[in-house]
């Protein structure tokens, strides 16, 4: 109140969720700071602190949740403690704790936050099957309250005194027993004399109002659509937000109790009420017991040693422009953190060399490490060209990919590699280049740093930032050719709603002899296949130039940089059936360039192209989606005629 503004955690289409400080007066809103993680529908939990002006508010709230402030005064964001795990805060004016609860190893507890904000303290651990949840604290910091829900379903509005809370004591008044109906958001009035929260308790949620002194509950709204968060106001208004065909609106009722309120006929209690033997077949609910008792024992558990068959089917295979057919079993340990893959397969054709028609793979993923092998490897998307990833020859390959950072949709990730080449004919990296040499070993190491997300109703990433760096090198003929690139992008901005513009830019250098294929980048082509199961948008990749041919540019060193807006997509609401319809379209226009041997005039390129790609996505058997994409692009080089490529591609899943 003595600001005049009401602080709330939103989330829009188009927008990322933020904190926003609502005007009273004139309904205008000003965004404060961004949230992030934040929750679908709750956004994040937020406090106040009135005196010192700051909020206090988790983020990352679909992990591990930190705990951030904002000062209003100088619109500066800290964030206090990271992994805290704690949510439904509170602000305590007495000492200025923070307090909230804690989820662990399904148990929840009531934990305090003092200053200065940099560690927590744990006040009471309640029994593993009871939850709370919406805490509260009266304005003398005495007493505190929240929501109880049992195992069997049943849930309270109780209460309890902040000093026997403190002392360790589990004593607590039930202030009122709402059944089956959560009792959400209830707050203290200015005075610490009254409650406000809201219930499903007549089937729509609705306002009620709890008096401390005369120990009563009366409910003070009777609306159609349900209202929530009561935030009280004055003492004879609250401001509470209704739900709507479009959001959450604030808006202002009366804290005097409604004369009448209607309860919603449930079409399912009428028929228990008709046919009462339907209570008969309700699930008895387990009882609860400690956790100790539930054990039979512990002992190791080695992914290795619990390795068992789990699948093997026919398969069919691509290698350069022939079938293969073969088998492929799958061996795996129950949770999944072992897996190997064999494949074998041979193909029947008279034209090929008798040592090429055997094709083998293996690939062995434990952990963080995977390592694998091929002869003659051959793969099933092949089939469907112009990219193939099938090469005559041996490989073997160790790699140990880290999440340095895992915090959606932040991330940083460090991948180490290793691999080794035999009998080759063509570079493993590029199809249409020969390799000087049949024999080598490659190795390197990649660091991404990537914040990519997307807003409430988004189709594709729009906010944030990308940031790649791969060293690759090549040993070839006892000489060790490195390689050096680099990967970013980041948005532009976004003429309107779910339509950002990106730039995505691309340099390296190799430090070699020019005329020899190890010691080249190569580039071209959209990239994808007429089925694929690789990333739709292949054109963003390193690697990729629409409109030339697959390789057709090389260079020792290389700058590339592409501009990319992405259109709204067009969503549809009826086309198609039950077991197959279609999503949503999108359209992205691009224009790139790129320039290569930069430091060798003779021999420098610089091209440009535009294109576009259209991409529908398709919904078949009601849940596997998949995106059939149609893609064109032009490219043009000074004194050369202009290039054209057309694509068509159906990705899988």
């Amino acid at each position: 109140p003595a600001r005049g503004r009401l602080f709330a955690a939103v989330l829009y289409p188009a927008e990322r969720g933020h904190i926003a400080a609502i005007d009273i007066d004139s309904g205008k809103i000003e965004r404060l700071c961004d949230i992030h993680g934040p929750a679908l529908y709750y956004v994040t939990s937020m406090a106040y602190d009135p005196v010192g002006g700051i909020l206090y508010f988790a983020e990352d709230n679909n992990f591990w949740r930190d705990l951030a402030s904002y000062n209003l005064d100088t619109g500066v964001k800290t964030t206090l403690i990271e992994n805290v795990r704690m949510g439904d805060l509170a602000f305590n004016p007495k000492d200025r704790s923070v307090w909230g609860v804690r989820h662990f190893n399904g148990i929840s507890t009531i934990t305090r936050v003092p200053v200065p904000y940099t560690d927590w303290d744990q006040v009471y651990s309640f029994p593993y099957g009871r939850d709370v949840f919406d805490l509260a604290i009266s304005p003398d910091g005495s007493y505190l309250t929240c929501a109880l829900t049992e195992i069997n379903g049943t849930q309270q509005l109780i209460g309890m005194s902040m000093d026997s809370l403190s002392a360790g004591s589990s004593d607590y008044d039930v202030l009122c027993d709402f059944e089956v109906s959560s009792p959400a958001n209830f707050v203290f009035s200015s005075d610490g004399k009254h409650l406000y929260g809201s219930s499903y308790y007549t089937g729509v949620s609705n306002i009620y109002h709890y008096d401390i002194e005369l120990d009563s509950m009366m409910v003070v709204t009777n609306c159609e659509t349900g209202l929530f968060r009561p935030v009280p106001f004055s003492e004879d208004s609250l401001i509470v937000f209704k739900y709507t065909g479009a959001g959450f609106v604030p808006g202002m009722v009366s804290t005097q109790p409604a004369e009448y309120v209607s309860a919603i006929r449930y079409l399912g209690q009428e028929v228990v009420d008709t046919h009462p033997v339907l209570k008969d077949w309700v699930v008895k609910p387990v009882a609860v017991a400690g956790r100790d008792s539930t054990l039979a024992g512990v002992t190791s558990y080695h992914p290795l040693r619990n390795m068992r068959l789990s699948s093997g089917y026919p398969i069919v295979q691509g290698y350069k422009d022939y079938a293969a057919a073969g088998l492929r079993f799958d061996i795996s340990d129950k949770l999944g953190m072992a897996s190997l893959k064999l494949t074998g397969a041979y193909s029947p054709v008279r034209s090929l060399p008798d040592k090429e028609k055997v094709h083998l793979g293996l690939n062995l993923n434990y952990w963080q490490w995977t390592v694998g092998g091929t002869y003659n490897h051959a793969d099933f998307y092949d089939i469907f060209g112009p990219t193939k990833t099938s090469r005559k020859g041996y490989s073997w390959n160790v790699a140990y990919k880290k999440n340095l950072l895992y915090k959606p949709p932040k991330g940083a990730d460090l991948k180490l590699y290793v691999a080794g080449f035999g009998d080759l004919e063509t570079m493993p990296r590029y199809q249409n280049v020969p390799a000087t040499y049949d024999r080598f070993v490659s190795f390197g190491v990649s660091f991404t740093l990537k914040n990519l997300g997307g807003t409430l109703g988004a189709v594709d990433i729009e906010k944030g930032w990308l940031f790649e760096i791969n060293s690759h090198n090549n040993y070839v003929n006892s000489e060790v050719i490195p390689l050096l690139y680099t990967e970013f992008g980041f948005p532009l901005g976004a003429p309107f709603d779910h339509a950002p513009v990106w730039f995505w830019g691309s340099a390296g250098n190799a430090f070699g002899e020019e005329d020899d294929s190890f010691s080249n980048f190569y580039f071209g082509g959209f990239g994808n296949n007429y089925v694929d199961h690789r990333t739709v948008k292949r054109y963003r990749q390193q690697y990729a130039f629409p409109g030339i041919d697959l390789n057709g540019v090389s260079g020792t060193n290389y700058g590339k940089g592409m501009i990319e807006w992405v259109l709204p997509p067009l969503r549809f609401g009826s086309v198609g059936f039950t077991s197959a319809y279609l999503r949503w379209a999108r359209l992205s226009l691009f224009a790139a360039g790129i320039a290569t041997n930069i430091d060798d005039e003779p021999d420098r390129r610089a091209l440009v192209d535009i294109g576009a790609q259209l991409d529908f996505r398709l919904v078949t058997f009601s849940l596997l989606k998949s995106t059939l994409s149609v893609g064109y692009a032009a490219a043009f080089e000074k004194n050369e005629r202009m290039l054209e490529e057309w694509m068509v591609s159906l990705k899988l899943l």
